[in-house]
């Protein structure tokens, strides 16, 4: 549901993360009107419907105007904020509510449009500071019009000077690193589903002529040759793997020293 601008940051340049994070960012998105969910965005199923065909385009513009400045956003459940040790989210999903205090943040501007083909959905521009959830603005925004609202869509267009149209495609940032780019299995990082269970495999070397151990078994030592060569081959891959994340991280860091080549365009 988030695109947009991240910035990456590797070697040196980690001590630059406190001075990003901080940064006033600028947001893209969608809301939909009259459904509230527990996420206050659509990773979650509405359990709360309200009318909103009373809500007039001033109504809204109104609304977002009045949410400029100094503004009081109590942090939603599913955040990845601790309280008592605990990140909210997981008490969230065990359908509890923990009490947290709210936060100050600061919203430069808001500006909002009615979408012309479904009026159910507003289309947003926000700028504001660190800390800021924007999905709680739809959410307070919802709620301040008399019904309530859910993020639907989310991009990250700047952070400080930094802007989306200057970044790199993943696909070019693999690429200009010699590494092929490959789509993650998003189940792999749903915390709410049991983790896969893969299998390990830990090699380790037993001396000259040995052959490898994996996982406390002996290979190779008892006439399993077929088990030899996969343990071998599993190893050479391996190395070929170091091999070439490190020269990925030796040409990224020169490349961050001395120049970027011009940015892939962005879909």
């Amino acid at each position: 549901m988030a695109t947009g601008l991240l910035i990456l940051c590797i070697g040196k340049a980690t001590k630059m993360v406190d001075t990003f994070t901080g940064m006033d960012k600028c947001y893209t998105g969608t809301m939909k009107l009259g459904e509230a969910t527990p996420s206050q965005d659509a990773m979650t199923a509405p359990e709360e419907t309200a009318p909103w065909e009373h809500i007039t385009d001033a109504d809204i513009a109104a609304g977002a105007a009045g949410m400029v400045g100094a503004v009081s956003q109590l942090p939603p459940m599913y955040s990845a904020i601790k309280v008592g040790g605990e990140r909210l989210y997981k008490a969230a999903r065990r359908g509890e509510v923990v009490e947290r205090p709210e936060r100050v943040i600061t919203v430069n501007s808001f500006s909002v449009t009615r979408d012309a083909a479904d009026a159910q959905l507003v289309h947003f521009r926000v700028d504001c500071s660190k800390g800021t959830y924007v999905r709680t603005l739809a959410h307070d925004l919802g709620k301040h019009l008399g019904s309530h609202a859910h993020l639907t869509a989310l991009r990250r267009e700047s952070i400080g000077e930094h802007s989306v149209a200057d970044a790199w495609t993943i696909e070019a940032l693999f690429a200009s690193c010699g590494v092929p780019f490959r789509e993650p299995d998003l189940e792999d990082y749903d915390e709410s589903k049991p983790r896969k269970q893969q299998p390990r495999k830990k090699l380790s070397r037993k001396g000259s002529g040995q052959g490898f151990s994996r996982g406390g078994d002996d290979v190779g030592e008892g006439g399993e040759e077929g088990k030899a060569e996969e343990a071998a081959e599993a190893a050479e891959a391996a190395e070929k793997e170091e091999r070439a994340g490190a020269g990925c991280r030796r040409r990224m860091k020169s490349s961050v020293e001395v120049a970027l080549p011009p940015p892939a365009p962005l879909c």
